[in-house]
């Protein structure tokens, strides 16, 4: 009997027979259609993110000739795992099943909740005309709803609906903390506050429903930046054109020596913020998933480059 209900990906087991609904988040179509390679991709469920193979040629024919990333499709195949990591192997595929709902596969946070604190944080942490220009652009772009539901990225940290704005409220908290540790900092709050807040808003053209668009080549860094061109005269008239270029700066140069370096300080701040606040919460939510290996009775997750024990 079909079960036309998501698969768990959270409790499969390695040799188990599966079937159900997946959302498939990502594959590479077969450049050599002759070739024996299985197709590679992933699907998704609540914040998990597993691979999966496909190895009949007929079920590959029709992944290379339409574009299924982001479908659900109603599967039936089994669970492996290699090196201590599990694997779906699907042997057979339905598109063809009425469920259109992909939010039944997302993690989400509680959007109101937190677009609640964030609102309230920028009235009481920046001074008016900071709070008055943020919320021009964001009205003027059309930001406030995508900035709600979009995802602070496909896999890593905080992949949910209002992953975006959780992430950022959480890096607003630690600056907070940084200019209450450090009355020094204080005559730069809204130049850090609102870097915080533009530094990846350029992920809500990047990221959609959880996918990456076709244009996310060109980066969210870009796509911030743009968003902040456009409204450069406000910037400029409200705090100089140092500010502005400030804040271009960290948009481009909050990734670190992951792309590139900051030039600025604020840059490399947020940069700094970024991490922590990233690199722990990816690890919690693996821990979360059971995305970690045990080594001599201990656990360990994969953060930045490095298994480490917790």
């Amino acid at each position: 009997m079909i079960n036309i209900q998501p698969i768990d990906l959270h409790s499969v087991r390695d040799g188990e027979i599966i079937n159900g609904l997946i959302y498939i988040t990502d594959y590479t179509p077969k450049t050599d259609a002759a070739g024996k390679a299985p197709i590679y991709g992933t699907c998704h469920y609540y914040g998990k993110t597993i691979g999966f193979k496909i190895c009949d040629e007929y079920l590959q024919n029709n992944l290379n000739i339409n574009n299924l990333v982001g479908a659900i499709a109603l599967i039936k195949g089994n669970v492996d795992s290699y090196n201590d990591k599990i694997e779906l192997t699907l042997t057979e595929i339905n598109f063809q099943h009425g469920v259109t709902d992909i939010n039944i596969f997302y993690k989400r946070v509680d959007v109101e909740s937190v677009f609640k604190s964030f609102v309230q944080f920028v009235n009481s942490n920046l001074t008016q005309p900071a709070a008055t220009l943020l919320f021009g652009i964001f009205q003027k772009e059309n930001l406030f709803d995508p900035f709600k539901v979009t995802w602070a990225g496909a896999k890593m940290h905080d992949a949910q609906i209002g992953g975006l704005m959780n992430h950022t409220m959480k890096m607003l908290r630690l600056a907070r903390t940084l200019i209450e540790n450090d009355s020094r900092l204080a005559p730069w709050a809204d130049l850090l506050y609102l870097s915080i807040i533009l530094h990846v808003i350029g992920k809500v053209l990047e990221i959609e429903d959880g996918v990456y668009t076709g244009l996310s080549y060109i980066s969210h860094r870009v796509f911030g930046a743009e968003i902040t061109m456009r409204n450069k005269d406000e910037i400029v008239v409200t705090f100089g054109e140092k500010f502005y270029y400030d804040i271009i700066s960290v948009q481009l140069g909050h990734h670190g020596e992951f792309a590139d370096k900051p030039v600025t300080i604020w840059a490399y701040i947020v940069h700094l913020i970024d991490m922590l606040e990233a690199h722990t919460t990816g690890f919690l939510d693996k821990l979360e998933n059971g995305d970690f290996k045990t080594k001599n009775g201990q656990k360990t997750v994969y953060v930045n480059s490095s298994n480490l024990v917790v």
